[in-house]
Parts: C-alpha cells; structure tokens; sequence
C-alpha cells in the first residue's frame, strides 16, 4: 500500500497526455473488469447512502497486461466526499473512546458500514491515514480483494474527496510507462487517457524517470524494463 499518493507538483504537461472515448488500449482485456468493479461498488455503498462519482483506473498494470505480465495489483481512484466523510466521522469516534470493548464494538460497526462482507472490494488490509493534497483533497486507502469469477486480484483503492479529471490526474505519475488510465465518468462514460510516450517506450523496453528511487527501481524491475532518468 502506498503511503505517499502521486507526486506533489506535475511531471507531465497536458499537452502529453492523450485523452479519448475510443478504447486506446485494444490490445488487452480490461475494460469489463473495470466497469464491473465500478458499478458494483457503486451499488453496494448506495445502499449506505454513500455515492461514489469518477473512478480510475491507472498506473502499471495495464503496461503489465500489455507487455504479458501478470499486474501484482491494479490501482483504482475513487471520488467520494461521502464516503470520506463517514470514515472521519468513525475515525473521530474511535479516537473518544475510552474503553477495549467500546472500540472494538465501533470496529465492527465500521466494517459492516463502511465494507461489509458483500463489499466488492473486500478489505484485507488495514486503511492508511488520512493525507490532503491538491490533487485529489483529503483522501485515504486500503488494500482489496476483488473476485471476479475463480480469480480474486487485489485492488489498491484509493478513496478522494475531489476528482481532477484523469488527464491531469497522470500528469502528477511517476513515469510515462505508468501514465496510462482509464475513467468512467459519473455520468457513465468512458475515457481513455495515456502519456504520448507511453507505448514508445514500452516497445524500447525502458522506464523513465525525473529521480530513481528503490520502489521504481522495484517496479521497472518486475516489469522487465531498464530504469533511465529524464535529462
């Protein structure tokens, strides 16, 4: 699970992300996966009165898909003031209590609320803390498991207060060979969005970044891909 969510200022202009409602990646199986994951969780957190509005999907597994590696996890975004605030509102009742039991009963109570057994995203993890930033605003997240048929796959979710739109959301990615996503919109529809190096540079076989860091050099490594900084 990551701790620190995105760079803090762009790496990328907008003029770099390509952004369109035709399906940019052909090439792999992805979008059901997605959209039932969307309008599933959806369903389950509408019968909580929490409304989730724009998902993404992003991040290096539709470059693993597309280079035939299995993803170790697919990164998903989601809006939702709602569901921020209600995990506030938990956060800080949790905090005044004073007794084992009284916390632990307010745990439980959590679970079902917030995920529940029927979630579709099951946590299997526990949330990291709240952080804040311009990007996406308050925000926090857990490690899932979604199953879909005989093959569960773990979801890093991220759950935000704001949402800026999927182009500028890759431009703040640490690479271009990440900077790959899809949106579906709170009306319904699809976008698809990537950096305008992103399959040159997969077919080279190379990941470039502004700073290597132990992670990227772990992520270029899975990838099978050679680890460049950009001059």
């Amino acid at each position: 699970m990551k701790k620190v969510f995105l760079a803090s200022t762009s790496n990328f202009s907008p003029d770099e992300i390509t952004l369109s409602s035709e399906n940019l990646f052909p090439a792999i199986d992805l979008n059901g996966f997605f959209e039932d994951l969307t309008c599933e969780l959806r369903a389950f957190q509408a019968k909580r009165q929490i409304e989730i509005g724009s998902t993404y999907l992003f991040g290096g597994a539709i470059a693993d898909l597309l280079l035939g590696n299995r993803p170790k996890d697919y990164d998903v975004f989601v809006r939702s003031p709602d569901w921020i605030n209600v995990i506030k509102r938990f956060r800080t009742a949790r905090d005044n209590v004073s007794g084992f039991k009284e916390a632990m009963e307010l745990n439980e109570v959590e679970e079902h609320t917030l995920y529940g057994y029927l979630n579709p995203v099951s946590k299997i993890d526990d949330m990291v803390p709240f952080t804040d930033n311009d990007l996406i605003g308050l925000n926090t997240a857990y490690l899932g498991a979604y199953s879909r048929g005989n093959s569960p796959v773990q979801v890093d979710l991220r759950i935000g207060s704001h949402a800026p739109g999927i182009v500028k959301f890759l431009q703040n990615v640490s690479s271009p060979v990440m900077a790959a996503g899809i949106e579906i919109t709170e009306t319904g529809d699809v976008l698809y969005a990537h950096h305008v190096q992103f399959f040159g540079d997969l077919e080279k076989g190379i990941m470039r970044v502004r700073k290597e860091t132990p992670e990227l050099a772990e992520k270029a490594d899975r990838k099978g891909l050679r680890l460049e900084t950009i001059s």
